[in-house]
């Protein structure tokens, strides 16, 4: 009887702390601030920005390298590479981005991940043997978007 109870036990806990992986990605989700702090054309005209990115969370964050440039009746969004960045908690970087030729309102968009504990359990899990066996939500890393204002021309 003992020994049946061992499995049943291990599978619970194994059970709980995947469910508190999952839960506990998805809080803090909003950690990053993206305002577009400068505009300017350069010698050869080309228009370009200032971002101004902030980490207001708790955890440190990993910003990829591409800015995403949204316009208004368009297709499709427009990547910038621009680098990438590590953000500790309270740090801000500045980034010049280059934009594309935009004619109408344009938004900039900026996506980035927590290097929460509960990340850093899904990245460790997606790694492992088990990893395979277990549904994405529990494997895959779940970032966030950070959003300028709607800019004119």
């Amino acid at each position: 009887m003992q020994t049946r109870k061992l499995p049943l036990i291990v599978a619970c806990l194994l059970v709980a702390s995947l469910l508190a992986i999952w839960v506990g990605s998805r809080a803090g989700a909003r950690t990053l601030t993206l305002a577009i702090v400068d505009q300017g054309t350069d010698k050869t005209g080309q228009r370009s920005v200032l971002l101004l990115i902030t980490n207001v969370g708790i955890f440190r964050i990993c910003y990829p390298d591409s800015f995403e440039v949204q316009t208004k009746m368009a297709a499709g969004p427009a990547y910038v590479p621009t680098t990438r960045l590590w953000l500790d908690p309270g740090e801000d970087a500045i980034i010049p981005v280059v934009l594309p030729v935009i004619t109408t309102e344009w938004c900039g968009v900026v996506s980035y991940y927590a290097e929460s504990p509960w990340n850093r359990s899904k990245m460790w899990l997606s790694g492992s043997s088990i990893g395979q066996r277990l549904p994405s939500a529990f494997t895959s890393v779940r970032g966030g978007e950070a959003r300028s204002p709607w800019m004119s021309q």
